[in-house]
């Protein structure tokens, strides 16, 4: 009977206990998740979508034939003057944007990553397409040998590096669409 009178006493001091536990162990949880945030808040915080633009200038041939012209003398005949033609360089300015990509912990470090990485792409699959081109109408175009060899040494030049990080996907989109 004794036996049977301590056990309800022994239960509620049971029960006691472990609400104690339980009231504990939700009070870390909530101390670990309050330290996590910050965390987070502050990632988010840092969270870019940035594109990169290069302002490039870009060469390309202006050339002209030469020309023969007949040209009238006093005494009534003529005669045929050539008019030499020219070569030479026009700068064309471009510009060339990258992707829009989304950037977790955005900052100097990281903007400065983002161009190096950007020009070498560029510089890999752009570069020899744009002057290929320019070199094709040298070779094919310009008769003089030393002009041909002065003109071949132009290349596109990377005048700027830009980075334009936004908060938001969208913004980033919006402003890209200047350079297209």
């Amino acid at each position: 009977m004794k036996n049977s009178k301590l056990l309800p006493v022994l239960l509620v001091v049971l029960m006691v206990l472990s609400c104690k536990n339980e009231v504990k162990r939700i009070d870390d949880i909530r101390g670990n998740n309050s330290a996590s945030k910050p965390d987070k808040i502050e990632k988010a915080k840092n969270k870019k979508f940035a594109y990169v633009v290069f302002k490039l200038e870009s060469p390309r041939l202006e050339h002209s034939e030469p020309t023969y012209m007949e040209v009238p003398t006093p005494t009534g005949g003529s005669y045929t003057d050539k008019i030499d033609g020219y070569d030479f360089v026009v700068w064309d300015k471009k510009a060339f944007t990258t992707g829009v990509i989304e950037i977790e912990n955005y900052n100097e470090d990281e903007k400065y990553k983002l161009l190096d990485k950007a020009e070498y792409e560029y510089k890999q699959i752009h570069y020899p397409l744009i002057d290929s081109k320019y070199e094709s109408n040298v070779l094919n175009k310009v008769r003089d040998f030393q002009t041909k060899e002065e003109l071949k040494k132009h290349r596109t030049k990377i005048i700027t590096r830009d980075v334009y990080a936004y908060t938001s996907y969208a913004e980033a989109s919006k402003s890209k669409r200047k350079y297209q």
